[in-house]
């Protein structure tokens, strides 16, 4: 990748064009002009490579980018997940956290280049001034109904929540989040700046329903140099 991206920010792997083998989203973080790009490499792409021969982010089978924007709220913390077939076609699909939106991209059997803002789903803050979805995490079913549901971690001003929003997202639509949300955890007024990392618990109480893990890395209500917390929350009992 050229210079500023930090390519690598972000790796995940899942199976986006159907093909029955994982393919590898890989995320960069812009800085200052440059754009912020998340490559798409099928598996195929990478299983052509020699292990010699390292694969150029030029050589990737698809981007999505969106434009740098140089200001408190709005710089670029976008993070890529993929999270499960959210829209029941048989493709696994990607979340991404976009600092003032969330995003979810279908996954399809050919990707082309696009624009954050042309994603399926857009979800947008339903509050002025602030963030929805610094954080995203692949939380599966939680609610027990057989869909994948979404959550998107606010950020930057205190105090964060977590926002849950319950699947299905089947069709293509753009979103208030403060119209759809279903659950909002609460964050401490005083500790919770942000929530980085959410992921689901296999079901760790017995109960046939994933259990959630949310994570606020900057929580310093034990410890005055941000100690952080981890908090497990029971699914199916929203």
């Amino acid at each position: 990748a050229r210079g500023n991206l930090q390519l690598g920010k972000d790796v995940d792997t899942a199976d986006l064009n159907g093909d029955g083998l994982n393919d590898v989203t890989v995320d960069t973080r812009a800085q200052y002009e440059d754009n912020m790009e998340i490559f798409i490499f099928y598996n195929s792409t990478l299983m052509s490579q020699s292990a010699s021969t390292p694969l150029s982010s030029q050589e990737a089978d698809a981007i999505i980018y969106k434009e740098f924007r140089y200001d408190f709220l709005h710089n670029m913390e976008e993070r890529v997940q993929s999270v499960g077939d959210v829209n029941s076609d048989g493709f696994a699909d990607l979340a991404i956290a976009g600092v003032t939106s969330g995003f979810v991209v279908f996954g399809r059997s050919e990707f082309s280049d696009m624009e954050i803002t042309d994603a399926d789903i857009v979800i947008q803050s339903g509050a002025e001034g602030r963030t929805l979805a610094v954080g995203i995490g692949n939380i599966g079913d939680v609610n027990g109904d057989n869909h994948i549901d979404l959550i998107f971690g606010e950020g930057t001003l205190l105090p964060a929540d977590a926002v849950l929003f319950y699947g299905p997202f089947n069709e293509p639509a753009v979103y208030d989040s403060s119209e759809i949300e279903d659950v909002r955890f609460i964050g401490d007024p005083e500790s919770d700046e942000r929530y980085d990392v959410m992921r689901y618990l296999p079901d760790v109480t017995g109960d046939g329903v994933n259990d959630l893990l949310i994570g606020s890395p900057r929580h310093s209500g034990f410890s005055p140099d941000r100690g952080g917390i981890v908090y497990i929350v029971e699914g199916g009992r929203f």
